[in-house]
């Protein structure tokens, strides 16, 4: 008896639970769609109601330097994240991409490569909107001997220069997660800094 009255509850369960996997799988990003916005690399979710940025394609032009987040990707979905996971779990951070280079950074000694080199600091003002909820990035590896990502761009001349990238950071006041304060980027929840972006003041 009591074998069946488990089983009878699991079949009025069952309906519930399905239901919930599949209104989740329609508005997160188990079935999430890929495409561009801009600049950006964009994940949508199943049912096209929110997205979050992922790499951002820097021309290599030094003046290009404001990296403006979209409140929405023109599609009707909201911009809520830098950076996410999709599918399973799979990561898909927020990072910054230069042209295609056929060198990587080796490191600040210059004899290390077989052209000439040049290192320089990029700073983008990074502007944050308010839909902004979440923050997932690499591109600030703390604890590392050299933390900041570096682009490598070519130049006219067939020589090198190594951008380390650095952000100055503007977050809308009407962003109910974060703020920015001095270039940097907070949690409104505890003051503490967000610490997986690389800031001017960082080699300051």
């Amino acid at each position: 008896m009591a074998g069946r009255t488990v089983s009878k509850k699991l079949q009025m369960i069952f309906p519930f639970v399905l239901i919930g996997l599949i209104i989740l799988g329609c508005t997160g990003y188990n079935n999430a769609t890929h495409g561009t916005c801009g600049n950006f690399d964009t994940v949508i979710s199943g049912n096209g109601s929110r997205g979050f940025v992922t790499t951002y394609h820097w021309s290599g032009n030094p003046n290009d330097n404001v990296i403006a987040v979209p409140d929405t990707d023109g599609n009707g979905a909201d911009i809520v994240k830098l950076g996410g996971y999709f599918g399973t779990g799979v990561p898909a951070m927020f990072e910054v991409e230069g042209p295609k280079c056929k060198y990587g950074y080796l490191g600040s000694d210059a004899s290390q490569y077989e052209v000439p080199v040049e290192f320089k600091d990029q700073i983008f003002t990074l502007r944050i909107g308010e839909n902004i909820d979440e923050i997932n990035s690499n591109l600030y590896l703390e604890g590392q001997a050299d933390p900041f990502p570096y682009i490598g761009v070519e130049q006219a001349d067939g020589s090198f220069v190594f951008y380390r990238i650095l952000f100055h950071v503007e977050c809308d006041s009407k962003n109910t997660e974060f703020y920015s304060k001095d270039g940097q980027l907070f949690l409104k929840e505890d003051n503490s800094l967000v610490r997986s972006l690389p800031y001017e003041q960082d080699v300051q």
